[in-house]
């Protein structure tokens, strides 16, 4: 059974929460987000939406916002992917009709004095009230920067439009149009939420296309198709039916580190 729910309807949207998800198959077997899941290699996901305090800086980034810093300070119904006991969740944004940003929810803490330590106690006992969500810049180890990823393709205007979402074999498929280019973007989690994967699929694409992505991440992604030109991927439209990107979430470990662990 797969569905299609337009943005606005949040009062469906939350009914739709309140019950296990289902997924169908292409053998039409439907099954829970569980087993869906665990039919393949990602593992069970927690999907729901929020409302959050925007953490994106990128000017280019924010333009999908418009130019009221008044609306430009909240998201509205974004999306945040995640599994019980990941590090990592997601979040996709359907007003920028983009994946915007990834949160680590259990960051390293850094090394500091005992009065420092004291300090940010005493801090942190005022904002208490305040932490629904880890909204601190240093929690996103992810986030947007510059113009739509598809902005460059050939046939891309204007900004992207989202008009809904369906959940396929457990994971989130979100439909948008950018221009002529209609989109088909699913996100989800493998090894363990230790790495993201995000799969494009242009439907009847006319042309080549080029995927923008962060440039200090480029050397954290691998790609199933295309060929990469600066920080961007130039895919043939042979192949731009089924792009997918998986992002290293955890970095290497430096040499210096390894070598004084052993």
């Amino acid at each position: 059974m797969r569905f299609i729910l337009p943005f606005p309807s949040f009062l469906l949207l939350a009914t739709v929460f309140m019950f296990p998800l289902s997924a169908q198959d292409e053998r039409g077997k439907e099954s829970t987000i569980e087993e869906a899941a665990q039919s393949g290699v990602a593992i069970k996901l927690d999907i729901s939406r929020r409302h959050l305090r925007n953490f994106l800086t990128d000017e280019e980034a924010l333009e999908a916002y418009g130019y009221d810093d008044a609306k430009r300070e909240n998201l509205h119904g974004a999306f945040m992917i995640g599994s019980p006991g990941a590090r990592y969740v997601a979040i996709w944004d359907p007003t920028a009709a983009r994946l915007i940003g990834v949160l680590d929810i259990q960051p390293p803490k850094k090394e500091q004095s005992k009065e420092q330590e004291k300090a940010d106690n005493a801090d942190l006992k005022k904002e208490d009230a305040e932490k629904e969500e880890p909204s601190g810049p240093s929690h996103y180890i992810y986030s947007a920067e510059g113009l739509p990823p598809f902005q460059e393709s050939s046939g891309a205007f204007g900004k992207p439009e989202y008009f809904g979402f369906r959940v396929v074999a457990g994971r989130p498929e979100f439909l948008y149009t950018h221009g002529s280019l209609r989109i088909e973007e699913m996100i989800w989690l493998e090894d363990e939420g230790k790495v993201l994967k995000q799969r494009f699929s242009i439907r009847s694409p006319q042309n080549d296309a080029q995927i923008a992505v962060v440039s200090d991440w480029k050397d954290r992604i691998t790609h199933s198709v295309g060929e990469w030109d600066g920080s961007a991927l130039n895919v043939s439209k042979d192949e731009a039916g089924d792009i997918e990107l998986s992002y290293q979430l955890e970095p290497a470990e430096s040499e210096s580190k390894k070598e004084k662990e052993e």
